[in-house]
């Protein structure tokens, strides 16, 4: 098959798919971040501690990890044009109804509704990739949807801070504007996700007959001599590579939910400007970062290796967050936060390589779901750690040392994961000498 056909066909799913992907999990990046700007002033006017604020913040870690599981498990079975819009449906509904928080209790319920809505949407986007991109494509297709998370920070956060400026008008506040004006584009988009998305290429209007059979053939590659290819979806928990790379996006999540949760409180505290300057400062870090995840899964395609990208990006964000940490003026505390959280995003789409190329169908759902679930845990540790820190000692920053330990624990961990990119090079090299034969 000629190159030319190949990145033609490649490019007809980025234009069709991967753009509604990347769309939606920006919008699915800003409503987690929302509530770092809005505690901004929420927090005074509700009464709410850094400690309360910080635990709040990681109960939608909780409901997140409850139902992650058993939603890629529907998802594979009724289809992605339909779970993934309920999903998204779902939690902007939820995000909207965030305006009516009134106190300490309302604050925790709603953040443990918002995980359960967004329960199963990234890992099931993972899970949908897996279904049209052949493995040489699929790190820089997963890599080109994990930059919405960076550029949504980047560009989300200053645009969130905005909104603090239509406090008053109809009787809200400017934190509660900020809620309904990242929650209804979710609903929006999850209309457009049932119109445009299909669940399987055959569904496709839009790729010609030979494109579906190349695609066809091309992913049904993978699968041939794979000797987990088609366990039984609860087989999967018997895996022990399974579990370390669960514990690395365990450990990757502590990283990100401090600085999504944080990283404007950290900002304000060094620097002590106003809201919007503070909001502008905090999408820094997530300008180096976007770089970050676009060389880094660029070059492990181009190269063919996984494990020493990983590890490599893991040792990067230790460095940061120690940084961070050691950091007296707010230069050298933004270059600390770039550097942890550009080596903790571009770990990822690296990460997921594994589960994907080890299993298919619905093991590969539930292994997809199981290291998604169980590793976002890590997501209570981070802006708890940071909430307990800021209470005792006046200074956020305090407690990212505590999170540079579980970076590095993370790389240790990577360096005894196993990637199977080159196991599947050679099934495929086998299959095509068996063709000629």
């Amino acid at each position: 098959m000629e190159l030319n056909f190949e990145y033609k066909v490649i490019r007809k799913l980025n234009k069709r798919i991967l753009w509604l992907l990347m769309l939606g999990y920006f919008i699915s990046i800003l409503d987690r971040a929302n509530i770092s700007v809005a505690s901004l002033t929420m927090n005074d006017e509700l009464g709410l501690s850094p400690m309360v604020y910080g635990y709040g913040a990681s109960l939608f870690v909780i409901g997140y990890f409850v139902f992650q599981v058993p939603s890629n498990i529907i998802l594979e079975r009724v289809g992605a044009r339909w779970w993934l819009p309920r999903i998204m449906i779902s939690w902007g509904l939820v995000t909207v109804g965030m305006i009516f928080i009134n106190g300490k209790t309302s604050f925790y319920g709603m953040r443990f509704l918002l995980g359960i809505a967004e329960a199963g949407f990234y890992p099931g986007i993972i899970f949908y990739l897996s279904f049209f991109y052949p493995y040489q494509h699929r790190t820089k297709a997963i890599a080109l949807f994990q930059v919405a998370s960076p550029f949504s920070l980047m560009i989300g956060i200053p645009m969130i801070g905005l909104l603090f400026n239509m406090h008053g008008f109809f009787g809200l506040h400017g934190w509660q504007h900020i809620f309904l004006f990242t929650g209804a584009p979710a609903v929006i988009l999850g209309v457009l996700y049932i119109i445009y998305l299909r669940s399987t290429i055959g569904q496709t209007k839009w790729l010609l007959k030979e494109e579906k059979e190349w695609l066809t053939k091309e992913i049904e590659k993978e699968t041939i001599g794979k000797p987990k290819a088609r366990v039984k979806f609860y087989q999967v928990f018997r895996e022990s590579q399974v579990w370390l790379a669960t514990l690395i996006l365990f450990c990757i999540n502590v990283g990100f939910n401090t600085v999504v949760f944080w990283i404007p409180q950290i900002v304000k505290s060094i620097g002590n400007h106003n809201n919007l300057v503070t909001t502008l400062f905090s999408g820094i870090p997530y300008v180096f970062t976007t770089f970050a995840v676009i060389l880094v899964s660029r070059h492990s395609d181009k190269s063919g290796e996984r494990k020493k990208h990983l590890s490599l990006c893991l040792v990067a964000s230790t460095l940061g967050f120690f940084l961070s940490f050691v950091a007296t003026g707010l230069p050298f505390a933004l270059f600390g936060l770039s550097l942890a959280t550009g080596g903790l995003l571009a770990a990822m789409p690296v990460l997921w390589t594994f589960p994907i190329s080890m299993f298919s169908g619905a093991a590969a759902a539930t292994a997809i779901a199981t290291i998604n679930s169980v590793g976002a845990l890590g997501g209570i540790i981070g802006p708890s750690v940071i909430g307990f820190a800021a209470e005792k000692t006046g200074k956020p920053a305090s407690g990212l040392v505590v999170v540079a330990f579980f970076m590095f624990v993370a790389f240790v961990i990577s360096l005894f994961l196993k990637i199977h990119g080159k196991e599947i090079k050679k099934r495929e090299v086998r299959s095509q000498k068996s063709e000629v034969m």
